[in-house]
């Protein structure tokens, strides 16, 4: 026994984040966005953390958050680009700002099948009810070819460790 739960496959999704025109006297962007992120995939598959019943889909989860002068925070919008590298099969970034559905957590998918590891730059920027978005900050996301799980430090958050890895690289503002 393996001392896992099975459920049936649910998956946690998004919101597309709606501007509010109430809020068209706010010029204020939000802050920087500060992130952690975590990789989860089947226990079978070289050991990370979570049991699923999706068979060969994984889940990356970004954790945000940020803050603005109007907006509150379970409001706001992240609008997220992909800025460098290849993603894994099957995975695909919103063309519109998102809010979280789970805790502070924006959730995205990809096909573990067949799959040869990744690396990839995502620009994450928050974005308030009236469209202003604060500064981007750039997240490197990787995958060893062969599967394997690493936990390394968040350098600038202080939470410990990842449950798989990914780092802050760099803050970048844009022109």
């Amino acid at each position: 026994m393996s001392g896992f739960l099975v459920v049936a496959c649910s998956l946690v999704g998004n919101s597309e984040q709606m501007l509010d025109p109430a809020q068209a006297n706010d010029t204020t962007p939000p802050s920087a966005v500060t992130v952690s992120a975590m990789l989860n995939r089947s226990p079978d598959r070289s050991g990370c953390n979570e049991a699923s019943s999706c068979g060969d889909l994984a889940s990356i989860g970004i954790e945000v958050l940020a803050s603005d002068n109007a907006t509150p925070k379970e409001r706001l919008g992240y609008e997220l680009r992909l800025v460098g590298g290849e993603p894994p099969r099957g995975f695909q970034l919103p063309t519109a700002a998102v809010t979280p559905n789970a805790i502070d957590t924006l959730y995205f998918y990809y096909d573990y099948a067949d799959h040869s590891g990744f690396s990839m730059d995502i620009e994450i920027r928050a974005r308030d009810l009236n469209g202003n978005l604060g500064p981007p900050m750039v997240l490197t996301i990787e995958e060893e070819p062969e599967g394997g799980c690493e936990a390394e430090p968040a350098p600038a958050l202080g939470i410990g460790m990842l449950v798989a890895f990914a780092t802050v690289l760099r803050r970048r503002r844009r022109r």
